[in-house]
């Protein structure tokens, strides 16, 4: 068989990933770090279309159609060759696991800018156990940009000051505790079924006219525009996203 193109493995859905069944299909999660307990959840997010994300992604692939080199790419979720589509000017990304930073803040995955003694941290994966995002969690902390001062301010009546419901509310505490740990306005959430991205660039949930973070659902299983679409598509586009915040490729 003909080795896969970076191209075409990029398409590929993830294999199977066998799990432990769970009552209703939910698998309930708490924090285990004080951290989290103490942080403030952000109140609700601007909803954005995956298609930033797909698009972003099949800018830097459309260069690899024909190219074998690096297409064996795990059966999971090729984390560490997310990069590979990515040419910068200057510098390397890398891709680390398990990395503690000042404070004490440890995150599962994070790819890294080196440009000589410089390290720059681009963006964050958290990878959770199966069954723990739902898109009924996430869904009552939608806002729109006309109405992010009411969904800011309806929140203060809500358990933990949020809309984001149930795990939904700890994972978006984690989340912006990396954001702010780190100053990685880019932090993603992944249980194997479902991703959600987190884009806290500019957020200031104080202001008069509140800026709320952004965030995207995805799942491979999804109906609609993104149907067909990878979760290593829409990964790349993540990381495509966070270089080009920083100017670091075009």
């Amino acid at each position: 068989m003909a080795p896969s193109t970076i191209y075409e493995s990029f398409h590929r859905s993830l294999d199977a990933l066998p799990y432990s069944a769970v009552p209703n299909d939910y698998r309930t999660i708490s924090p285990s770090a004080l951290s989290t307990v103490q942080e403030d959840a952000p109140t609700a997010f601007i909803v954005e279309s995956p298609a930033i994300l797909i698009n972003a992604a099949r800018s830097k692939l459309s260069a690899h159609e024909g190219s074998t080199e690096s297409a064996c790419l795990s059966s999971k979720i090729a984390i560490s060759s997310i990069r590979k589509p990515i040419l910068l000017a200057a510098g390397n990304l890398l891709c680390r696991g398990e990395v503690t930073s000042n404070g004490g803040c440890r995150t599962d995955v994070r790819w890294v800018y080196r440009n000589g003694s410089q390290m720059t941290t681009i963006a964050i994966l958290e990878v959770k156990n199966t069954k723990v995002l739902h898109a009924a969690d996430f869904t009552p902390a939608s806002a729109t940009v006309n109405n992010a001062r009411a969904k800011r301010d309806a929140a203060q009546g809500q358990l933990h000051h949020t809309h984001f419901a149930r795990n939904a509310c700890w994972l978006s505490k984690q989340a912006k505790k990396y954001y702010r740990n780190t100053t990685t306005p880019d932090v993603a959430l992944f249980d194997w079924g479902a991703m959600f991205i987190f884009d806290f660039s500019g957020m200031n949930e104080n202001a008069l006219n509140p800026v709320l973070a952004r965030g995207i659902w995805f799942s491979e299983s999804d109906s609609g525009p993104s149907q067909g679409i990878s979760f290593r598509m829409v990964l790349l586009g993540f990381i495509v996203r966070a270089l080009r915040r920083r100017n670091l490729i075009s």
